[in-house]
Protein backbone atom coordinates (compact mmCIF):
# COMPACT_ATOMS: atom_id res chain seq x y z
CA UNK A 1 0.00 0.00 0.00
CA UNK A 2 1.06 3.68 -0.28
CA UNK A 3 2.01 5.54 2.18
CA UNK A 4 0.18 8.20 1.26
CA UNK A 5 -2.72 6.22 0.15
CA UNK A 6 -5.36 7.69 2.53
CA UNK A 7 -3.73 10.81 3.21
CA UNK A 8 -5.48 14.56 3.55
CA UNK A 9 -4.60 17.01 0.93
CA UNK A 10 -1.14 17.73 0.66
CA UNK A 11 0.49 20.74 2.45
CA UNK A 12 3.94 21.58 3.01
CA UNK A 13 6.35 21.15 5.86
CA UNK A 14 4.39 18.04 7.63
CA UNK A 15 6.60 15.15 5.91
CA UNK A 16 9.94 15.71 4.47
CA UNK A 17 8.62 12.47 2.36
CA UNK A 18 5.96 14.29 0.61
CA UNK A 19 7.60 17.56 0.48
CA UNK A 20 10.65 15.42 -1.31
CA UNK A 21 7.39 14.33 -3.67
CA UNK A 22 6.01 18.08 -3.97
CA UNK A 23 9.65 18.86 -5.31
CA UNK A 24 9.70 16.06 -7.50
CA UNK A 25 6.58 16.99 -8.83
CA UNK A 26 7.69 20.14 -10.33
CA UNK A 27 11.22 18.93 -11.67
CA UNK A 28 9.63 15.97 -13.05
CA UNK A 29 7.19 17.93 -14.92
CA UNK A 30 10.26 20.98 -16.36
CA UNK A 31 7.72 23.60 -14.23
CA UNK A 32 10.10 24.56 -11.29
CA UNK A 33 11.96 27.79 -11.84
CA UNK A 34 15.10 26.80 -9.65
CA UNK A 35 15.76 23.67 -11.98
CA UNK A 36 14.65 25.77 -15.30
CA UNK A 37 14.94 28.95 -14.34
CA UNK A 38 15.13 30.11 -18.31
CA UNK A 39 11.77 28.13 -19.30
CA UNK A 40 9.60 28.58 -16.44
CA UNK A 41 8.26 31.53 -14.50
CA UNK A 42 9.63 33.12 -10.86
CA UNK A 43 7.11 33.18 -8.43
CA UNK A 44 6.77 36.97 -8.40
CA UNK A 45 5.38 36.62 -12.22
CA UNK A 46 2.88 33.86 -11.80
CA UNK A 47 1.53 36.41 -9.15
CA UNK A 48 0.45 38.73 -12.30
CA UNK A 49 -1.59 35.88 -13.05
CA UNK A 50 -2.54 33.98 -9.69
CA UNK A 51 -3.12 35.00 -5.94
CA UNK A 52 -1.38 32.46 -4.30
CA UNK A 53 -0.97 32.40 0.00
CA UNK A 54 2.74 32.79 1.31
CA UNK A 55 4.86 29.37 0.41
CA UNK A 56 2.07 28.25 -1.95
CA UNK A 57 3.13 27.02 -5.35
CA UNK A 58 0.78 27.69 -8.66
CA UNK A 59 0.37 23.92 -10.55
CA UNK A 60 -1.08 23.91 -14.42
CA UNK A 61 -3.55 21.39 -13.63
CA UNK A 62 -6.92 20.45 -11.57
CA UNK A 63 -7.31 20.28 -7.89
CA UNK A 64 -8.38 16.71 -8.02
CA UNK A 65 -5.43 16.00 -10.77
CA UNK A 66 -2.53 17.40 -8.24
CA UNK A 67 -4.36 15.23 -5.51
CA UNK A 68 -4.05 12.20 -7.35
CA UNK A 69 -0.22 12.80 -7.96
CA UNK A 70 0.48 13.83 -4.26
CA UNK A 71 -1.09 11.58 -2.77
CA UNK A 72 -1.06 8.39 -5.03
CA UNK A 73 -4.27 7.19 -4.77
CA UNK A 74 -6.22 7.43 -7.60
CA UNK A 75 -4.09 5.34 -10.25
CA UNK A 76 -7.49 4.84 -12.63
CA UNK A 77 -8.29 8.47 -12.77
CA UNK A 78 -4.11 9.08 -13.80
CA UNK A 79 -3.41 6.06 -16.23
CA UNK A 80 -7.06 7.17 -17.59
CA UNK A 81 -6.36 10.91 -18.36
CA UNK A 82 -2.60 9.45 -19.65
CA UNK A 83 -4.32 7.32 -22.13
CA UNK A 84 -7.11 9.82 -23.62
CA UNK A 85 -3.10 12.21 -24.04
CA UNK A 86 -1.72 8.61 -26.01
CA UNK A 87 -4.64 8.10 -28.04
CA UNK A 88 -4.71 11.66 -29.07
CA UNK A 89 -0.95 11.25 -30.06
CA UNK A 90 -1.22 8.05 -31.65
CA UNK A 91 -4.08 9.82 -33.78
CA UNK A 92 -1.68 12.13 -34.71
CA UNK A 93 0.35 9.92 -36.44
CA UNK A 94 -2.20 7.51 -37.96
CA UNK A 95 -3.49 10.82 -39.53
CA UNK A 96 -0.04 12.03 -40.95
CA UNK A 97 2.07 9.09 -41.95
CA UNK A 98 0.82 6.88 -45.00
CA UNK A 99 4.30 5.35 -44.94
CA UNK A 100 3.21 1.61 -42.90
CA UNK A 101 6.94 0.82 -41.69
CA UNK A 102 6.97 4.49 -40.57
CA UNK A 103 3.90 4.50 -38.74
CA UNK A 104 4.54 1.94 -37.04
CA UNK A 105 7.61 2.95 -35.82
CA UNK A 106 6.61 5.88 -34.52
CA UNK A 107 3.46 4.21 -32.71
CA UNK A 108 6.29 2.21 -30.80
CA UNK A 109 8.74 4.97 -29.93
CA UNK A 110 5.86 6.79 -28.28
CA UNK A 111 4.47 4.10 -26.60
CA UNK A 112 8.55 3.39 -25.22
CA UNK A 113 8.44 6.83 -24.12
CA UNK A 114 4.61 6.80 -22.75
CA UNK A 115 5.13 3.85 -20.55
CA UNK A 116 8.40 5.79 -19.07
CA UNK A 117 7.09 8.12 -18.33
CA UNK A 118 3.82 7.44 -16.70
CA UNK A 119 5.48 4.49 -14.52
CA UNK A 120 5.79 6.81 -11.34
CA UNK A 121 2.52 8.69 -11.84
CA UNK A 122 3.75 11.95 -11.32
CA UNK A 123 3.70 13.74 -14.82
CA UNK A 124 1.07 16.01 -15.49
CA UNK A 125 -1.32 14.66 -18.82
CA UNK A 126 -0.95 18.09 -20.68
CA UNK A 127 3.25 17.84 -19.79
CA UNK A 128 3.36 13.97 -21.12
CA UNK A 129 1.42 15.03 -24.09
CA UNK A 130 3.51 18.06 -25.05
CA UNK A 131 6.30 15.29 -24.60
CA UNK A 132 4.80 12.52 -26.96
CA UNK A 133 4.39 15.69 -29.86
CA UNK A 134 7.82 16.84 -29.80
CA UNK A 135 8.75 13.37 -30.66
CA UNK A 136 6.47 13.29 -33.77
CA UNK A 137 7.45 16.70 -34.66
CA UNK A 138 11.41 15.89 -34.11
CA UNK A 139 10.97 12.73 -36.30
CA UNK A 140 8.96 13.89 -39.20
CA UNK A 141 9.85 17.45 -39.55
CA UNK A 142 6.30 18.09 -39.75
CA UNK A 143 6.26 21.14 -38.08
CA UNK A 144 2.66 22.25 -38.25
CA UNK A 145 0.72 18.86 -38.58
CA UNK A 146 -3.00 20.44 -38.98
CA UNK A 147 -1.89 23.59 -40.63
CA UNK A 148 -4.10 22.62 -43.55
CA UNK A 149 -6.88 21.11 -41.45
CA UNK A 150 -6.78 24.34 -39.82
CA UNK A 151 -7.19 26.16 -43.25
CA UNK A 152 -9.98 24.20 -44.25
CA UNK A 153 -11.94 25.06 -40.78
CA UNK A 154 -11.02 28.74 -41.46
CA UNK A 155 -12.53 28.69 -45.17
CA UNK A 156 -15.72 27.21 -43.94
CA UNK A 157 -16.43 29.60 -41.69
CA UNK A 158 -15.17 32.61 -44.06
CA UNK A 159 -17.34 31.24 -46.67
CA UNK A 160 -20.60 30.80 -44.66
CA UNK A 161 -20.19 34.13 -42.41
CA UNK A 162 -19.80 36.24 -46.61
CA UNK A 163 -22.62 33.85 -47.57
CA UNK A 164 -25.69 36.23 -48.63
CA UNK A 165 -27.99 33.87 -46.25
CA UNK A 166 -25.93 34.94 -43.10
CA UNK A 167 -25.54 38.95 -44.37
CA UNK A 168 -29.41 38.93 -44.15
CA UNK A 169 -29.74 37.22 -40.88
CA UNK A 170 -27.31 38.90 -38.96
CA UNK A 171 -28.81 42.40 -39.73
CA UNK A 172 -32.86 41.31 -39.16
CA UNK A 173 -35.07 43.17 -37.33
CA UNK A 174 -38.08 42.25 -36.46
CA UNK A 175 -41.35 44.41 -35.70
CA UNK A 176 -41.83 42.01 -32.74
CA UNK A 177 -38.56 43.14 -30.76
CA UNK A 178 -39.97 46.47 -30.22
CA UNK A 179 -42.03 47.70 -27.20
CA UNK A 180 -43.39 50.75 -29.09
CA UNK A 181 -43.30 53.99 -29.01
CA UNK A 182 -39.25 53.29 -29.38
CA UNK A 183 -36.57 56.00 -29.49
CA UNK A 184 -33.01 56.13 -31.33
CA UNK A 185 -31.56 55.76 -28.18
CA UNK A 186 -33.51 52.47 -27.11
CA UNK A 187 -33.61 51.09 -30.91
CA UNK A 188 -29.57 51.00 -30.31
CA UNK A 189 -29.82 49.18 -26.70
CA UNK A 190 -32.18 46.46 -28.23
CA UNK A 191 -29.65 46.60 -31.75
CA UNK A 192 -26.45 46.04 -29.00
CA UNK A 193 -28.07 43.26 -27.40
CA UNK A 194 -29.61 41.77 -30.27
CA UNK A 195 -25.80 41.76 -31.91
CA UNK A 196 -23.93 40.58 -28.63
CA UNK A 197 -26.76 37.57 -28.50
CA UNK A 198 -26.92 36.57 -31.78
CA UNK A 199 -22.71 36.61 -32.04
CA UNK A 200 -22.47 34.38 -29.00
CA UNK A 201 -25.03 32.08 -30.17
CA UNK A 202 -23.17 31.71 -33.26
CA UNK A 203 -19.36 31.51 -31.34
CA UNK A 204 -20.97 27.88 -30.20
CA UNK A 205 -22.16 26.45 -33.32
CA UNK A 206 -19.17 24.01 -34.64
CA UNK A 207 -20.94 22.82 -37.17
CA UNK A 208 -19.90 26.08 -38.92
CA UNK A 209 -16.34 24.77 -38.67
CA UNK A 210 -15.97 21.21 -37.96
CA UNK A 211 -18.33 20.14 -41.12
CA UNK A 212 -19.31 21.09 -44.47
CA UNK A 213 -22.76 21.57 -43.99
CA UNK A 214 -23.10 25.28 -43.09
CA UNK A 215 -22.35 25.82 -47.05
CA UNK A 216 -26.35 25.09 -47.48
CA UNK A 217 -27.40 27.09 -44.45
CA UNK A 218 -30.72 29.38 -45.31
CA UNK A 219 -31.70 32.58 -43.40
CA UNK A 220 -33.35 30.33 -41.55
CA UNK A 221 -31.19 28.05 -40.43
CA UNK A 222 -29.37 31.02 -39.09
CA UNK A 223 -32.00 32.65 -37.62
CA UNK A 224 -32.55 29.08 -35.64
CA UNK A 225 -29.06 29.39 -34.28
CA UNK A 226 -29.86 32.90 -33.44
CA UNK A 227 -32.51 32.12 -31.95
CA UNK A 228 -31.09 29.46 -29.34
CA UNK A 229 -32.06 30.48 -25.40
CA UNK A 230 -28.72 31.47 -23.56
CA UNK A 231 -28.31 30.01 -19.99
CA UNK A 232 -25.79 30.20 -16.90
CA UNK A 233 -24.82 32.61 -14.55
CA UNK A 234 -22.23 34.00 -16.57
CA UNK A 235 -24.64 36.00 -19.16
CA UNK A 236 -25.31 38.86 -16.78
CA UNK A 237 -21.64 39.87 -15.58
CA UNK A 238 -20.92 39.34 -18.88
CA UNK A 239 -23.20 41.70 -20.65
CA UNK A 240 -22.85 44.26 -17.53
CA UNK A 241 -19.03 43.95 -18.51
CA UNK A 242 -19.11 44.43 -21.82
CA UNK A 243 -21.57 47.87 -21.19
CA UNK A 244 -24.77 46.10 -22.89
CA UNK A 245 -27.87 45.79 -21.00
CA UNK A 246 -29.77 42.37 -20.19
CA UNK A 247 -31.92 42.11 -20.98
CA UNK A 248 -32.48 45.37 -23.22
CA UNK A 249 -34.04 48.03 -21.06
CA UNK A 250 -34.49 51.85 -20.88
CA UNK A 251 -31.47 53.30 -21.12
CA UNK A 252 -29.73 54.81 -17.85
CA UNK A 253 -28.63 58.09 -19.36
CA UNK A 254 -26.77 58.68 -15.88
CA UNK A 255 -24.41 55.92 -16.36
CA UNK A 256 -22.02 55.81 -19.50
CA UNK A 257 -20.29 52.34 -19.54
CA UNK A 258 -16.33 52.41 -19.35
CA UNK A 259 -14.25 51.12 -22.13
CA UNK A 260 -12.57 48.01 -21.17
CA UNK A 261 -8.61 46.31 -21.92
CA UNK A 262 -9.80 42.74 -22.67
CA UNK A 263 -7.79 40.27 -22.82
CA UNK A 264 -9.32 37.63 -25.31
CA UNK A 265 -7.83 33.40 -25.31
CA UNK A 266 -8.91 31.89 -28.32
CA UNK A 267 -9.74 28.09 -28.67
CA UNK A 268 -10.10 26.29 -32.19
CA UNK A 269 -9.49 26.93 -35.94
CA UNK A 270 -11.89 27.99 -37.85
CA UNK A 271 -14.18 29.20 -34.18
CA UNK A 272 -11.89 31.99 -34.65
CA UNK A 273 -13.02 33.64 -36.99
CA UNK A 274 -16.52 33.91 -35.05
CA UNK A 275 -14.13 35.51 -32.79
CA UNK A 276 -12.97 38.31 -34.66
CA UNK A 277 -16.74 39.28 -35.29
CA UNK A 278 -17.43 39.42 -31.34
CA UNK A 279 -13.93 41.51 -31.32
CA UNK A 280 -14.90 43.82 -33.79
CA UNK A 281 -18.07 44.24 -32.23
CA UNK A 282 -16.53 45.22 -28.90
CA UNK A 283 -13.77 47.47 -30.29
CA UNK A 284 -17.22 49.38 -32.04
CA UNK A 285 -18.92 49.44 -27.96
CA UNK A 286 -15.13 51.01 -27.40
CA UNK A 287 -13.28 48.41 -26.26
CA UNK A 288 -9.37 47.31 -26.25
CA UNK A 289 -8.85 43.74 -26.80
CA UNK A 290 -5.65 41.97 -26.86
CA UNK A 291 -5.38 38.68 -28.67
CA UNK A 292 -3.26 36.02 -27.18
CA UNK A 293 -2.79 33.20 -29.83
CA UNK A 294 -0.31 30.00 -29.23
CA UNK A 295 3.67 30.57 -29.83
CA UNK A 296 3.62 27.35 -32.01
CA UNK A 297 1.29 24.23 -33.06
CA UNK A 298 -0.92 22.60 -30.79
CA UNK A 299 -3.70 20.04 -32.74
CA UNK A 300 -6.19 22.27 -34.15
CA UNK A 301 -5.49 25.36 -32.07
CA UNK A 302 -4.59 28.73 -33.99
CA UNK A 303 -1.25 29.86 -33.83
CA UNK A 304 0.92 32.71 -33.91
CA UNK A 305 2.49 31.30 -37.11
CA UNK A 306 -1.34 31.13 -38.88
CA UNK A 307 -1.28 34.61 -38.54
CA UNK A 308 1.61 35.29 -40.98
CA UNK A 309 1.18 31.52 -43.32
CA UNK A 310 -3.40 31.49 -43.36
CA UNK A 311 -4.54 34.02 -45.81
CA UNK A 312 -7.97 34.18 -44.32
CA UNK A 313 -6.37 34.96 -40.78
CA UNK A 314 -3.89 37.58 -42.00
CA UNK A 315 -6.63 39.13 -43.95
CA UNK A 316 -8.51 39.43 -40.75
CA UNK A 317 -5.91 40.76 -38.76
CA UNK A 318 -5.06 43.82 -41.12
CA UNK A 319 -4.26 46.86 -39.43
CA UNK A 320 -3.66 44.97 -35.76
CA UNK A 321 -0.78 45.87 -33.58
CA UNK A 322 1.49 42.60 -33.37
CA UNK A 323 3.73 42.19 -29.77
CA UNK A 324 6.21 40.05 -30.52
CA UNK A 325 8.38 40.74 -27.96
CA UNK A 326 8.54 38.15 -25.21
CA UNK A 327 10.07 40.08 -22.04
CA UNK A 328 8.30 43.82 -22.98
CA UNK A 329 8.89 45.89 -19.27
CA UNK A 330 5.87 47.04 -17.66
CA UNK A 331 6.47 51.03 -19.33
CA UNK A 332 6.64 49.42 -22.62
CA UNK A 333 3.24 47.43 -22.30
CA UNK A 334 1.22 50.41 -20.77
CA UNK A 335 2.71 52.75 -23.91
CA UNK A 336 1.15 50.20 -26.07
CA UNK A 337 -2.07 49.47 -24.31
CA UNK A 338 -2.64 53.48 -24.54
CA UNK A 339 -1.90 53.70 -27.90
CA UNK A 340 -4.74 54.34 -30.43
CA UNK A 341 -4.52 50.70 -31.69
CA UNK A 342 -7.80 48.61 -31.10
CA UNK A 343 -6.76 45.15 -31.57
CA UNK A 344 -3.57 43.64 -30.34
CA UNK A 345 -2.30 40.27 -31.22
CA UNK A 346 0.41 38.31 -29.26
CA UNK A 347 1.91 34.65 -28.10
CA UNK A 348 0.82 33.74 -24.52
CA UNK A 349 4.40 31.59 -25.38
CA UNK A 350 3.36 28.33 -24.89
CA UNK A 351 2.73 25.20 -26.85
CA UNK A 352 -0.15 23.55 -24.65
CA UNK A 353 -3.49 24.37 -23.36
CA UNK A 354 -3.18 27.22 -20.58
CA UNK A 355 0.00 26.96 -18.28
CA UNK A 356 0.92 30.51 -16.39
CA UNK A 357 4.18 28.58 -15.36
CA UNK A 358 5.53 28.87 -19.04
CA UNK A 359 3.64 31.81 -20.56
CA UNK A 360 6.21 34.97 -21.51
CA UNK A 361 6.77 37.48 -19.17
CA UNK A 362 4.57 40.16 -22.22
CA UNK A 363 1.65 37.45 -21.44
CA UNK A 364 2.12 37.72 -18.08
CA UNK A 365 2.14 41.29 -17.90
CA UNK A 366 -0.63 41.83 -20.33
CA UNK A 367 -2.73 39.42 -18.24
CA UNK A 368 -2.13 41.71 -15.26
CA UNK A 369 -2.57 44.71 -16.57
CA UNK A 370 -6.34 44.31 -18.12
CA UNK A 371 -9.99 44.98 -16.95
CA UNK A 372 -10.82 40.73 -17.67
CA UNK A 373 -10.26 38.07 -19.56
CA UNK A 374 -12.41 35.62 -21.59
CA UNK A 375 -11.16 32.52 -22.33
CA UNK A 376 -12.82 30.32 -25.79
CA UNK A 377 -11.73 27.33 -24.23
CA UNK A 378 -8.41 25.95 -21.92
Amino acid sequence: MSPFENDPPYLPGESPERDAWYTAFFIENHLDHFSYPEIVATPEQVRFMVYTDEDERYYPCSDRMFEAIMNKNQSDFLQEKYNEALQRVLNLVKYQIEDKVEQEYLESLIKIKFRHETRDEIMIPSRLEKRLIRIFINRTQIEDPYFFEKSIRHRRVNNALNSDSFVRAISLLDIGDFDFPATLVEIRELANYLELKRLLALSVDSSLWESDISATYTEKDFIQIFNRQMSGGGIEPLFDFIGVRFPPKLPDLQHVPQPKKILWLPDEAGEILVDFMLIRYLVKLGHKIIIALKEGPLYTKPDIQDTREDEILRKELEGALFITEKNLGKNELVKILRSDNRIIVMSDGTRENVNLLLASTTFARVFKEVDGIISRGL
